[in-house]
């Protein structure tokens, strides 16, 4: 159960991390 776990956070972190850097390139292009 165990790796599993850590697969799934680390798909977590890699979607997190793809919503969050998408997000501000959204806000940069609003901005700029």
């Amino acid at each position: 159960f165990t790796g599993v776990n850590q697969g799934r956070s680390a798909m977590q972190t890699l979607i997190i991390g793809a919503l969050a850097s998408s997000a501000a390139f959204g806000l940069a292009h609003l901005f700029s």
